[in-house]
């Protein structure tokens, strides 16, 4: 019997010692058995396919019996087509299993694609949540709670109808004898398969967040890691005692026969289980938060008897709100605002970066109108001194522009004044690195013999305010 089968076997009757055994090549009895754990591509794709197999399993427990009799016939029928010879050259085996084991793992990845497409997406529920939210921000006329979690905003709003699961617990050190201490903590207690392990494993964790849906056995095990926030994670269900693999929510609308899968997102992610009305929901709230876009998605996926299926969307745009960041905020202190003039230009960049905002080329146009003609001379000349960006070539001042695509290294030129002086004001979003953000950097500058010189900086923070635009798809 090969590994995949001992593992399958296990999981529809969970026996430790067997399960262990499962993945002790030491204790490998048949030719087959020694020939997968030899090889390192055939002991990959033997693990591969026994968790595809555990997730259809848990996917679907009115076939668990037909999928494991297909499976003891599927390895009937390996061990004939690939014989192992005694002697001799190998490749011919090694190539003939690996064609099997793809076969048979992408058999298993159209069954779960079919399993999820029998569960479609629940419109009417995402509908639900986004009139409740629309209803909650109703007593907010300055838009101040849309910056709030729309999950988070409507749990702790009564009658709201969205009810959090259960809090979540933190594993500080991930290993398997700390989840297995954390495992016989719960109510009631159970122990983690040698899979789900692994799995775990591999989110390579210094610290893990473990939630579950309410009412049910099924957990996530996850974890937010470095400068990008690049979310992580692996499911898993307790059955008799025992954590299997599960499929995880198609959060992503990704291929669901990809669930068992741990798949990394970035860029601030939050993923709640809860109930709405009483039905037991998962929900992600996605928000780059390194981009200049205030929109935001909200995936909504249904417990559906004994798994999450297909997630329905909500689309969020929301009208900007401005306000000034504080000089603490400026790059570095040789530019802060603090000079009379940069105190005096305040308003007027304010102004401008809501102008920049709806239109970048108006914005530029109008503030150009103003000038006399000599003015305008200067600043053109200011112009010329700015310097390219590192990267790639600089964006055309007079074409239309996408404000999202505007960032301090790479400004949008702008003409301010005061006192009949011109100054050069150089606006763009905020960048760190790779990051960008919503805020705006408003850097202005005057000639300093054949260079510019900074006369300050003012920053302008850019939030949600109202909501402006919702769909459901």
């Amino acid at each position: 019997m090969s590994r995949a089968l001992a593992i399958i076997i296990s999981i529809a009757a969970p026996c430790a010692a067997a399960l262990a055994q499962s993945f002790d090549c030491k204790k490998a009895g048949t030719p087959v058995e020694r020939f997968i754990c030899a090889d390192k591509e055939l002991s990959q794709l033997d693990l591969d396919l026994s968790e595809r197999m555990g997730v259809s399993l848990n996917a679907s427990l009115a076939e668990r019996e037909k999928l494991l009799g297909e499976e003891r016939r599927w390895v009937a029928e390996r061990d004939k087509k690939c014989p192992i010879p005694k002697s001799g050259p190998q490749q011919t085996a090694l190539g003939c299993l690996a064609t099997e084991y793809r076969a048979r793992i992408r058999a298993l990845d159209e069954l779960l694609q079919h399993q999820t497409a029998e569960r479609p997406a629940d419109k009417e529920l995402c509908q639900g949540f986004l009139e409740r939210y629309q209803a909650a921000l109703v007593p907010d006329p300055k838009g101040e709670k849309a910056d709030d979690s729309p999950f988070q905003l409507l749990a702790k709003t009564q009658n709201s109808g969205v009810v959090a699961g259960p809090e979540s617990d933190d594993v500080s050190e991930p290993k398997p004898a700390s989840l297995d201490a954390w495992a016989r903590r719960q109510k009631p207690p159970f122990k983690f398969s040698p899979q789900v392990i692994v799995a775990i494993g591999k989110l390579e964790a210094s610290s893990l967040s473990i939630s579950r849906a309410p009412r049910t056995s099924f957990y996530s095990a996850s974890t937010i890691q470095g400068t990008a926030q690049c979310l992580s994670d692996t499911s898993f269900e307790v059955r008799d005692g025992v954590a299997q693999r599960a499929a995880d929510p198609p959060w992503n609308a990704r291929d669901p026969s990809k669930g068992d899968i741990d798949t990394d997102v970035c860029g601030g992610f939050e993923r709640s289980f809860a109930e709405i009305d009483g039905r037991i929901v998962g929900i992600q709230i996605e928000q780059d938060s390194f981009h200049p876009s205030l929109s935001r998605t909200v995936s909504i996926v249904k417990w559906d008897r004994d798994f999450f299926g297909a997630a329905c969307r909500i689309d969020l745009a929301f009208e900007p709100r401005f306000a000034r960041m504080g000089d603490d905020e400026a790059p570095d202190d040789e530019v802060k605002c603090d000079s009379p003039a940069c105190r005096a230009l305040v308003p007027q960049a304010l102004a401008l970066v809501e102008a920049v905002q709806r239109n970048p080329k108006e914005a530029r146009k109008a503030a150009l109108a103003k000038l006399s003609e000599p003015q305008r001379a200067k600043f053109h000349e200011l112009e010329k001194l700015q310097p390219a960006p590192d990267l790639g070539d600089p964006i055309k001042q007079d074409e239309e522009l996408d404000p999202n695509t505007l960032l301090d290294n790479d400004p949008l030129l702008v003409p301010l004044v005061h006192n009949a002086e011109v100054y050069l004001a150089r606006i763009g979003h905020r960048t760190l690195g790779w990051r960008t953000y919503p805020d705006w950097s408003v850097s202005l500058a005057v000639r300093d013999k054949n260079a510019l010189k900074s006369a300050g900086w003012i920053g302008v923070g850019m939030s949600r305010g109202k909501l402006r635009k919702a769909s459901v798809r």
